[in-house]
């Protein structure tokens, strides 16, 4: 009987993250990093009609924004995260594609 298994690997500035499950991967950044007002998170698709999620949450696990909650088809995606309301800190996003799910760190530095 097989077994499911994430792992994570974050650069030291949090730059790159790297989840896998059962063979799938999730790659995704985001720049500036640390970011001061804005900060452009970068993901790809890689199969069609594929519901994506991308979701900030505080480093209390508190839901503060949904980026996105749609249907995307193969390819390189990109959206800008304006954190202006924010305060300096710490915060993740986690990226969700299909049944595969990735967490990255991201911090607001001004």
């Amino acid at each position: 009987m097989g077994s499911n298994y994430s792992w994570y690997l974050y650069g030291l500035n949090g730059t790159t993250i790297v989840n896998e499950l059962d063979g799938n991967k999730i790659q995704a950044s985001n720049y500036p990093n640390p970011f001061n007002q804005t900060t452009t998170i970068k993901y790809n698709v890689p199969e069609n009609a594929t519901l994506v999620n991308i979701i900030i949450f505080d480093a209390n696990g508190n839901v503060l924004k949904t980026l996105v909650n749609e249907t995307k088809s193969v390819g390189d995606y990109e959206i800008v995260f304006n954190g202006l309301d924010l305060s300096n800190g710490v915060y993740f996003y986690q990226v969700n594609i299909g049944n595969v799910v990735g967490t990255k760190k991201m911090i607001k530095m001004e």
